[in-house]
């Protein structure tokens, strides 16, 4: 594991929880559409 994969990795993992939290917070049939 080198530090530019683990730099990589921690963007990728903060970019990935608020987006997880977003799908969570909307409604199905938006969450759905925007598919």
């Amino acid at each position: 594991m080198t530090a530019d994969w683990t730099l990589k990795d921690r963007t990728a993992v903060a970019d990935f929880i608020p987006f997880q939290k977003q799908i969570v917070l909307q409604p199905p049939h938006i969450n759905a559409a925007s598919k």
